[in-house]
């Protein structure tokens, strides 16, 4: 590492060389500085040419470059855990506010409010990296439900009674490398009841309670994900389901795969804007419309129903020529006129707008998502939506626990795999010198008897005995046997 140390007044200071080598004309400064500190305001000049020669000594000091420390390996202290501390170098508060504040808002502002807020300084860079980790298991603990071996969470609309509404969209989002690609969303909410003084066309039915959940993914995908939201909330055990949702295709798959037998609305709004795109195109045909026209026809058609509305669009289309921008328009409204029923749909109570999937639009894709010159990378995208999704579903706080709990959980296994790998390295790297070892304990134990059979007096010449019976008179040899 390359610094520069001063002392003043029993604390240090250092100071980095970004460029180069210190040239020591700071240390020549605060040297003398320090030195006129220690000797009073009334220094002779002895004092004088002391620091002179003790500025020398540390100009041919600090000219030199010092080595660089090398890194070592990363270990895992017993205490963290208990604690619950994580790898962020911050504490579990610091830690949670930094989060926030990135999902919140950008990573340059969010370093400045947590320094302002905490007196913590960090990088924006930091925030960006522990932010998009956090959102990273965020995502994969909402993913979770979803897989095949993953137990469901507790539901907590197990038993409920109460109608429920779904609505799902998509909205752009630039994505780098690869440009705007669709953020599709999904809205779940409770109906209220309708009040029995109400009249039918007073207000439409409101929604409550609404959980948002949000993933750049393909339709398919998207709708294997929604699974652990629209389980835990109970829309497959809701007596009756509406879907608001505009004519896009994939959304009628989404439908009849999480609740094939939900009322389907087609946006009122949405509707509109093809009725309103068939007038201009009357207009610049030479057509002359009333200048209320189009208020008209939609209030018909919100109270009377689309069956006088589409016949009348058709008699407009007929009359000036096949234009392929009025024939497209009347015949997306035509395929789906059994979903525009609105007088009906307003009787049940059902809402007959998609304004909650598009405000979730912008509180979790545009607030943060789609700032000013703002591009994500691909595998970062779904990592922010799961830190949005907690914000506005308002369970942060049981999210982030679940998620730190599963960080301390890697962290440990992670360390047990680590010291697992190191014991296996090192028997990897003992196992030749053990082999080594007893190779050369089996050659001592060969050269020590050696050693001794050398070092060993030769055998006497063995004698035989006067009693074999090769030698001599049997008789003598055995004299009970010579008797008998």
């Amino acid at each position: 590492m390359n610094g520069s140390i001063a002392y003043e007044l029993g604390c240090y200071r250092m100071w980095p060389n970004k460029v180069g080598p210190a040239t020591g004309k700071p240390h020549l400064e605060r040297l003398s500085r320090c030195v006129q500190t220690a000797g009073g305001l009334y220094a002779s000049e002895a004092n004088k040419a002391d620091v002179s020669k003790a500025a020398e000594e540390v100009r041919s000091i600090w000219n030199v470059n010092s080595p660089v420390v090398s890194t070592v390996d990363t270990a895992f202290f017993p205490l963290d855990r208990e604690l619950k501390l994580e790898r962020s170098g911050l504490t579990p508060h610091a830690h949670e506010c930094l989060v926030r504040l990135g999902a919140w808002m950008p990573f340059v502002h969010a370093a400045q409010q947590l320094e302002a807020m905490l007196g913590v300084q960090v990088s924006p860079s930091t925030v960006r990296r522990l932010t998009e980790a956090a959102g990273k298991l965020c995502e994969h603990l909402q993913n979770a439900p979803a897989l095949p071996q993953a137990d469901q969470r507790p539901t907590e609309q197990a038993n409920s009674s109460t109608p429920m509404a779904m609505s799902a969209d998509g909205a752009m989002v630039f994505v780098r490398g690869r440009g705007w690609q669709e953020v599709k969303t999904l809205v779940l909410a409770e109906v209220e009841p309708l009040l029995p003084e109400a009249s039918p066309h007073a207000c439409q039915r409101r929604t409550r309670e609404h959980t948002t959940f949000s993933r750049l993914s393909d339709a398919e995908t998207f709708s294997d994900l929604c699974s652990g939201e629209i389980s835990r909330r109970g829309i497959e055990r809701a007596p009756q389901v509406c879907a608001i949702q505009d004519g896009a295709i994939w959304l009628q798959g989404f439908v009849d795969g999480h609740r094939h037998d939900a009322v389907r609305i087609l946006d009122f709004y949405h509707a509109a804007e093809y009725v309103s795109a068939i007038e201009e195109e009357v207009r610049a045909l030479g057509g002359h419309l009333p200048m209320k026209w189009l208020e008209g026809v939609l209030h018909r058609l919100k109270h009377d129903g689309p069956s006088r509305v589409l016949k009348h669009l058709s008699w407009l289309v007929e009359r000036f020529g096949p234009s392929p921008t009025l024939q497209s328009n009347l015949s997306y409204l035509l395929k789906r006129e059994e979903q525009m029923q609105y007088p009906l749909y307003q009787a049940a109570g059902w809402p007959i707008g998609s304004g909650m999937v598009e405000s979730a639009h912008k509180r979790v894709l545009q607030a943060r998502l789609k700032g000013a010159g703002m591009q994500w990378a691909d595998h970062n995208v779904n990592a922010m939506l799961a830190l949005r999704t907690m914000i506005d579903n308002v369970r942060w706080e049981q999210e982030w626990q679940e998620r730190r709990d599963f960080s301390l959980q890697q962290q440990h296994e992670q360390a047990c795999a680590r010291q697992s790998r190191q014991q296996q390295k090192a028997i990897e790297t003992l196992k030749p010198l053990v082999a080594r070892f007893l190779l050369l304990q089996a050659h001592c134990q060969l050269a020590s008897r050696a050693l001794l059979a050398a070092a060993a007096p030769p055998p006497s010449p063995r004698r035989r005995s006067a009693f074999n019976p090769w030698r001599g008179d049997p008789s003598k040899a055995f004299p009970l046997q010579a008797k008998k």
